[in-house]
């Protein structure tokens, strides 16, 4: 019962601080300073063993999206073994931790590793994150918020790789129908492959969605400045 009310209160403390403390620096990390210093709030009390880990998975992701490779190997380490300290019977929502926890793997590896150049092994990485992230049970609000596939298709962008981030894109589309971030690469994919009366009708449909949007996209993830 003690076990059980932890991550009771886990979940309780989390919730308001998911947009607030993790998300949001992520999002954020790459075009402002503001991302790093939010990071320098107080740790996560020691019985939130999950919430621990994860902040540290996201500071790592954060530091790599600003280029600072050895900080986010850091943080890497530090969400490792932080890690561990998660039970496999502890849940978030509908999902396993761990399960949880599998999407951040890869997709911090995957970070780091195209930042040191290892293009290919990073991709490998992303995509693996994806398949991890779409094995989660179905929640609200998710149990991921930050899709993979929407690095994933910023990076093969960056890489030049457009008509497999077309796919990426499509793909994000069918999961979540008509979100802004896939529908800008997707017009984006189009056009730098001379699609262009398709991309026309992908960015008017963006244009739709985004029009009450305070953020002006220059990639479908923030981690990369676009293509």
């Amino acid at each position: 019962m003690r076990r059980l009310g932890l991550a009771c209160n886990e979940q309780a403390l989390l919730a308001p601080q998911i947009l607030a403390e993790i998300f949001r620096p992520m999002r954020c990390s790459s075009v402002s300073d503001g991302g790093t210093r939010f990071w320098l709030s107080p740790n996560h009390p020691e019985f939130m063993v999950f919430t621990r880990a994860f902040r540290h998975a996201a500071r790592g992701i954060a530091y790599a999206a600003k280029g600072d490779v050895k900080s986010a190997r850091t943080e890497q380490m530090a969400y490792l073994e932080a890690s561990k300290l998660v039970p496999v019977e502890e849940t978030f929502g509908n999902n396993p931790c761990r399960a949880i926890l599998a999407v951040a793997t890869s997709m911090l590896e995957g970070e780091i590793l195209i930042r040191e150049g290892k293009l290919d092994q990073g991709l490998a990485e992303l995509r693996a994150a994806v398949d991890a992230e779409d094995a989660l049970h179905y929640d609200e609000p998710p149990a991921w918020i930050l899709p993979v596939r929407h690095s994933l298709g910023a990076n093969l962008m960056q890489a030049g790789r457009f008509a497999e981030a077309e796919q990426v894109y499509r793909d994000d589309l069918a999961r979540l129908p008509e979100n802004g971030w896939s529908l800008f690469g997707l017009a984006r994919s189009l056009e730098l492959q001379q699609k262009s009366d398709e991309a026309a009708a992908v960015e008017a449909r963006f244009q739709k969605i985004w029009s009450g949007a305070d953020v002006q996209l220059t990639s479908s993830c923030l981690c990369q400045p676009g293509s």
